[in-house]
């Protein structure tokens, strides 16, 4: 009897110690789409906020498969290129997905384009 008392409350504490220590914050939506990546003042697509999802809603989408080709040189560094292209799927993509992101993306006929040139 003694025994599986102390089994429990072994079983306890190691139950109460897993839910204190991972006590991390859940993040919503794909990481890679979701969470922009901090690149500073270097060039990329143009940008409304620091919302992830924060389009300039003058940009003109036709623009966007010469403009991020432009931008993804060899020179750019990856972290510059990998959110330029967050940022053209934000643009040509998640617009359809999202309501919120506000910018009137009709079909996926740039983002096709811009997956070809890739």
């Amino acid at each position: 009897m003694k025994r599986n008392g102390i089994r429990s409350l072994c079983l306890a504490l190691a139950v109460l110690a897993s839910l204190v220590l991972m006590d991390l914050p859940a993040m919503a939506g794909p990481p890679l789409i979701c969470h922009p990546f901090e690149i500073g003042n270097a060039r990329s697509l143009p940008w409304g906020g620091t919302d992830w999802r924060a389009v300039k809603h003058d940009y003109e989408i036709n623009h966007l498969v010469g403009d991020t080709l432009a931008l993804l040189r060899p020179e750019t560094t990856v972290i510059v290129r990998m959110e330029t292209i967050r940022r053209a799927t934000v643009y040509s993509v998640w617009g359809m997905r999202d309501s919120k992101v506000g910018y009137p993306t009709k079909d996926l006929s740039v983002a096709a384009e811009l997956l070809s040139k890739l």
